[in-house]
């Protein structure tokens, strides 16, 4: 028996193996703005700072970038951050409804006495 949910179509990925493989898809379009010049300077820093027996910061900057093009492959990203955004809005929106609660509260003078203290007041107002 197959499953009986659909779920939406993964493009095929494009090999990231190699830091070739990378600069290509960075130069056709696979990437947030910014990244081709953001990856050719962070792979630049992070050669320059290596040592022979440490490429951990190499390796760094090769995850972090196939990653975002991963990020940027993948159609349901997009959807999320929208929905992400669209939750801040609400909340932002149901906290201006309910001016008279307050959402947090904090000290006056960076005590850790708890919302219980009486050194408390509405953020902003200090």
């Amino acid at each position: 028996m197959g499953s009986q949910h659909s779920e939406p179509p993964v493009p095929a990925s494009l090999p990231l193996r190699t830091i070739g493989d990378i600069r290509a898809a960075l130069r056709s379009g696979h990437c947030f703005p910014g990244d081709r010049e953001s990856f050719e300077a962070d792979l630049h820093h992070a050669l320059e700072t290596a040592t022979e027996a440490d490429l951990n910061g190499i390796a760094t900057v090769i995850v972090d970038y196939r990653g975002r093009i991963r990020l940027y492959e993948d159609p349901t990203f997009d959807i999320a951050v929208l929905e992400g955004i669209n939750l801040v809005g609400g909340l932002k929106q149901e906290a201006q409804d309910q001016s008279t609660v307050p959402p947090c509260w904090r000290p006056k003078d960076g005590g850790s006495d708890g919302p219980r203290g009486s050194w408390y007041t509405k953020p902003g107002t200090w």
